[in-house]
């Protein structure tokens, strides 16, 4: 799915995700705010996101992992770059193209996502024949 189709579909923002916490606690039983949510969810972000810096997987109960993935910089050498980088025009099939040197670029690192085998067969089942 490229971009465009992905920003053609529905969203559920932030701020949505935060009510529905708090809607689905206050029918459990628990009397919290949207604050509360919104401070719970942050507090486990930021869980994910230092323990993705230290190379330690996370797992999101009954969904899947979280984990980083070491990507590879680009190699040193000439590549073909076109013109409309540096003139900032629009890319068509007629631009100039010109080599250029380009250093090492380091490795970085990249955040995956794998959803539980039983998650994503389950998945396809609930949508086999739906989309």
């Amino acid at each position: 799915m490229n971009r465009k189709e992905r920003n053609k579909m529905e969203l559920v923002s932030g701020s949505d995700v935060y009510r529905l916490i708090r809607k689905s606690m206050k029918d459990k039983g628990y009397d919290t705010s949207v604050e509360e949510v919104k401070e719970v969810i942050n507090s486990y972000v930021d869980i994910i996101y230092t323990c993705l810096l230290n190379g330690i997987r996370v797992t999101i109960p009954n969904l899947g992992e979280f984990f980083r993935d070491i990507k590879k910089g680009r190699k040193e050498g000439y590549y073909n770059v076109p013109n409309s980088r540096d003139e900032h025009t629009k890319f068509d099939k007629n631009m100039q193209w010109h080599k250029e040197y380009m250093p090492k670029a380091p490795d970085f690192g990249k955040i995956d996502f794998i959803e539980y085998p039983r998650i994503k067969k389950q998945f396809k089942e609930d949508t086999l024949g739906k989309v």
